[in-house]
């Protein structure tokens, strides 16, 4: 499964990197929102995305709105990855979009048991989706 990790700082995107190797994920790493976005509107962006606060041209939490405001895309499960700890902040990113919260420094085992589950409620949308389109066809 394909997985975006979008942050900026190249050492903690090598370290996420790092965390997800050897699993079943292909990492596309990216260190802007802007461009981020772009990626998740294009065809067959990944489903599963690490999205960080803190980024030029679009932060994490404006990358997040516009993502869920846009009804034509697909789901994608978004965990945001981000050293703000405060509460008010991780309530934010939650209301911002965000299916999941980390807060930085990263703890590799953390990251890797969210990411598992991030990716499991992909397979399941996945497959809904794939039965929707199967009971269209059917209908047709």
């Amino acid at each position: 499964m394909k997985i975006l990790v979008v942050e900026d700082d190249a050492v903690t995107r090598r370290q996420i990197e790092a965390a997800l190797a050897g699993g079943d994920f292909e990492v596309v790493p990216m260190a802007n929102g802007a461009e981020a976005l772009k990626r998740l509107q294009s065809p067959g962006a990944p489903r599963l995305a690490l999205v960080d606060w803190e980024m030029p041209e679009l932060d994490g939490p404006s990358l997040l709105r516009r993502l869920r405001a846009d009804a034509s895309l697909p789901f994608t499960y978004v965990l945001m990855v981000t050293i703000r700890d405060r509460r008010e902040d991780i309530l934010a990113g939650l209301d911002a979009g965000a299916d999941d919260y980390v807060v930085k420094p990263i703890d590799t085992a953390e990251l890797r048991a969210r990411v598992r589950t991030g990716a499991r409620i992909v397979r399941q949308v996945l497959a809904l989706e794939q039965r929707i389109e199967e009971l269209h066809r059917r209908a047709a």
